[in-house]
């Protein structure tokens, strides 16, 4: 969004957890980096119900954001199902972009920009911590940190063109035995 002229970005986080707390380092980061203001993160519950409520308080004010990072794609969902209600044309008259990777976000028009989490690896990463842990195998310690990926779509400004998700089994070419 920063590469599409925003300047007035903010941010709808979810509740003061460690993944949305990471979530908003980034958005901070990204727009430090920029050399622009963060504006006030405004934090509600996960969910599309949230994100819905949440666009009429991210937009009040003289000087609304022309943009909104959330982070979480479900609450992205219910903001921008919000924005249509009010009539407003994304990305035009308002740019998103999320975080999560949710296969729906392919689907919505236009398609939700989003930094994909690698979901199956995290849970495939779960599960063998979890058997190792009610085995012998020595717990590991610290922390695992796997890469995401950002998936462009036109919520945020670029070209919409349908893409879809990778976090499928299908999509990635995994079967079940």
């Amino acid at each position: 969004m920063i590469g599409h002229g925003h300047t007035r970005i903010a941010c709808l986080s979810g509740p003061d957890v460690s993944t949305s707390r990471d979530r908003v380092v980034g958005y901070e980061r990204a727009l430090a980096e920029a050399a622009l203001t963060a504006l006030p993160v405004l934090r509600r519950p996960f969910g599309g119900r949230a994100g819905y409520e949440a666009l009429e308080t991210l937009l009040a004010g003289p000087n609304p954001p022309t943009a909104l990072f959330v982070t979480s794609d479900l609450a992205a969902l219910g903001l921008l199902r919000a924005a249509t209600d009010r009539g407003l044309r994304v990305p035009d008259d308002l740019a998103v972009a999320s975080f999560d990777g949710i296969e729906y976000a392919a689907y919505t028009s236009p398609g939700l920009t989003t930094a994909e989490q690698p979901i199956f690896e995290m849970g495939k990463l779960a599960a063998e911590l979890l058997v190792g842990a009610l085995g012998d195998e020595p717990r590991p310690s610290g922390l695992r940190t796997l890469p995401t990926r950002l998936t462009v779509r036109g919520s945020c400004g670029c070209a919409d063109s349908f893409v879809r998700s990778s976090n499928t089994l299908l999509d990635r070419g995994d079967r079940r035995e």
